[in-house]
């Protein structure tokens, strides 16, 4: 349980009132969630926490505006989460965009190199999909939310989210078995 003085609510009120300690607080409540989350997306923390300054940039700008303020969190973790899914994007369309292939080093690069071939296949698949069939995958099997929980972060019905589930499922299945990545 939060203090009176600390809940998102108050912090938000309070700078909305001028006082930048609350904002420094606030700040120093979620910029590590922020992080972990953006870290989880992109895999790159140097990036990752560019996005989240980037990101803090705009929430700031924003708070203001803020309706109900007692959903900061998941308002805040959603421009996160967008952001470095853009991130992420840009990232891969630069790293498609080079044409050398990287060499391999030495015995020890070749077993990491089979080791890790599945996932990243696995994710160059899902990194084909549209955005909203990866953020549901993703919620779901890589962050572990439920149907329900997935349906409150992204404001969906859980029909619609279990549908999209579904579908989202059926054309990783079809991308996977047409661009050879099934052995």
């Amino acid at each position: 349980m939060t203090r009176e003085g600390t809940s998102d609510k108050n912090l938000i009120e309070r700078y909305r009132l001028g006082d930048m300690v609350a904002l420094t607080q606030l700040v120093e409540k979620y910029h590590k969630v922020f992080c972990k989350k953006a870290y989880w997306v992109m895999k790159d923390k140097a990036r990752a926490r560019d996005v989240v300054q980037d990101c803090w940039l705009i929430i700031i700008g924003r708070l203001p505006d803020l309706r109900r303020a007692e959903s900061f969190k998941s308002w805040a973790l959603r421009i996160v989460y967008t952001k470095a899914i853009d991130a992420y994007k840009d990232q891969k369309k630069e790293a498609h965009s080079r044409t050398a292939l990287p060499t391999m080093h030495s015995e020890q690069d070749v077993i990491q190199d089979s080791e890790g071939l599945k996932e990243r296949r696995l994710s160059e698949a899902i990194a084909l999909l549209p955005k909203e069939k990866q953020d549901i995958l993703r919620l779901f099997y890589m962050e572990n939310y439920s149907v329900r929980q997935i349906g409150l972060f992204l404001q969906l019905p859980v029909g619609t989210v279990k549908s999209r589930l579904f579908n989202a499922r059926e054309k990783l299945k079809s991308i996977i078995k047409t661009d050879g990545y099934e052995k």
